[in-house]
């Protein structure tokens, strides 16, 4: 499960709710419920503002100090989507 998906759940547990389990979830991983799934659409729209661009990477005295791809990983981990990924 990536970050978005676990800060989205995180947050909606907390929200009061009608159903027993609002994460409930069908045989093919859609939430089972209709309100569930209209927020788990909404949150991702509102992430969709987060792309953005990596710098370069760089070296000081021939030492790299991060690389893309770890940095570039540890952004997606967080629910960061790249540009032109």
């Amino acid at each position: 499960m990536d970050k978005s998906r676990q800060q989205f759940e995180a947050y909606f547990i907390n929200k009061p709710q009608n159903h027993i389990d609002p994460l409930k979830k069908d045989q093919f991983g859609y939430y089972y419920y209709l309100v569930t799934r209209e927020a788990w659409e909404a949150w991702q729209a509102s992430r969709e503002s987060l792309d953005v661009e990596l710098p370069e990477g760089f070296g000081v005295h021939e030492v790299w100090c991060y690389t893309a791809v770890s940095v570039e990983n540890e952004l997606i981990s967080n629910g960061v989507k790249i540009k032109n990924e």
